[in-house]
């Protein structure tokens, strides 16, 4: 008769020298916004999702690459990250996650978040948001340290988790990476950015282009990510030159429109923003939607991004990213950052509409009329504009 053999005893777990284990704890300052797998929804049973988490580090690595070119850029991102070929060298595991509701009450949501919530038969924004907070773990080959530890810093810093993350929902706090201040932040932005290269690169780049409102840090995060918000409104909609939001804008979309499809009131036939056709807040991203108040005008046009490529699409992200930035001390700051993104080589108008080139976003024709935002401002475009308005009123 066979003897069973004993069964033999568990190998010990090989922990390699060369690679880096580490757990971090991350909450969100901002209610996460949808970021399920059904549009505008939570998924309640995977709040925070693993292959979620690569895809926002791969972008923050790919904001923190500077000085590469695309060929090294994309070596080294399938090494780390993965491609559709080959597995990459990092894994991540989300731990135990922690959720409650933010709101009972819409209201509670600042509107640049809330519209996508706001047509028939979508569900309502505070059903489908939260904070939240969880456990992140982490395993690479130490020879990725640097590369890891920018992404994470970077993801800490400017980004998000879900919907809306440029414009400040489901922002993060980690503490390992909390800055000890909003200078010391844009200190370490202006050592990567260094000399800097010529022009932007085909990815989105993070630049010292940071800013934040000396005169509004708080403890409570929601009253300055309003703060924050509120500036691009500001800047959008009730500019210098008007004296109101129900007064004729003085940026150019709305009369360019008119002139070109003939059809304006007969109290806006006369154009107040001068005779060229020009479409400055386009910088800010696409697509931008006009609308009309009046029965003899368009009803709604929108602008989108003229492409050469028509597997690029009708957005394009805003360079502009705003939210309220948390630092070692717990105080918390109203904050904008500008990226360095692909230039836009032009826009269009609706889906089959006229083509319009750079020429008619940014320069002197832009600019060349009484009132004009961007020649109250000194700039010949609206991400200039925008950048001088904040270091006029934020004093930083």
């Amino acid at each position: 008769m066979r003897n069973i053999p004993e069964c033999p005893p568990r190998p010990e777990v090989n922990q390699r020298a060369d690679w880096v284990r580490k757990e971090l704890r991350i909450e969100t300052i901002t209610p996460m916004l949808g970021g399920g797998v059904t549009p505008l929804q939570l998924d309640r049973h995977s709040y925070v999702r693993g292959g979620t988490i690569r895809g926002l580090l791969r972008y923050w690595w790919r904001a923190c690459q500077i000085h590469s070119d695309f060929q090294q850029l994309y070596e080294r991102e399938k090494e780390i990250f993965g491609a559709a070929s080959s597995p990459g060298r990092l894994t991540i595991t989300v731990g135990e996650v922690e959720a409650e509701r933010f709101s009972e009450n819409d209201r509670d949501f600042p509107d640049a978040v809330r519209f996508p919530f706001m047509g028939r038969g979508v569900p309502r924004i505070a059903e489908q948001s939260a904070r939240v907070e969880f456990a992140l773990r982490l395993e690479y080959p130490v020879k990725y340290r640097r590369d890891i530890e920018d992404a994470l810093w970077a993801w800490a810093n400017f980004g998000g988790i879900g919907m809306r993350t440029r414009r400040g929902a489901g922002a993060l706090f980690i503490r390992e990476y909390a800055p000890e201040s909003p200078r010391k932040l844009r200190e370490r932005l202006t050592e990567l950015w260094g000399n800097g290269p010529q022009g932007c690169r085909s990815w989105s780049l993070l630049t010292p282009r940071l800013f934040w409102d000396t005169r509004n840090q708080r403890r409570q995060a929601n009253e300055t990510w309003k703060q924050a918000l509120n500036s691009l409104f500001r800047f959008r909609q009730v500019p210098h030159g008007r004296r109101d939001n129900e007064s004729r804008s003085r940026w150019p979309e709305a009369d360019s429109i008119r002139r070109i499809t003939n059809r304006a009131h007969r109290r806006h036939r006369q154009s107040i923003t001068g005779d060229n056709d020009a479409f400055p807040r386009a910088e800010l991203g696409l697509p931008l939607i006009i609308r009309f108040k009046d029965n003899d005008e368009p009803r709604a046009v929108t602008i989108s991004p003229l492409t050469t490529n028509p597997y690029e699409g009708s957005r394009r992200p805003s360079p502009v990213i705003l939210r309220p930035l948390k630092v070692e001390d717990g105080q918390i700051y109203p904050m904008a950052l500008i990226m360095c993104t692909p230039p836009l080589r032009g826009v269009r108008l609706g889906p089959d509409g006229p083509p319009f080139g750079e020429e008619h976003v940014r320069g002197v024709l832009v600019r060349s009329y009484a009132n004009s935002p961007l020649d109250k401002f000194r700039a010949d475009s609206a991400l200039e504009a925008f950048e001088n308005m904040l270091r006029r009123e934020w004093r930083c």
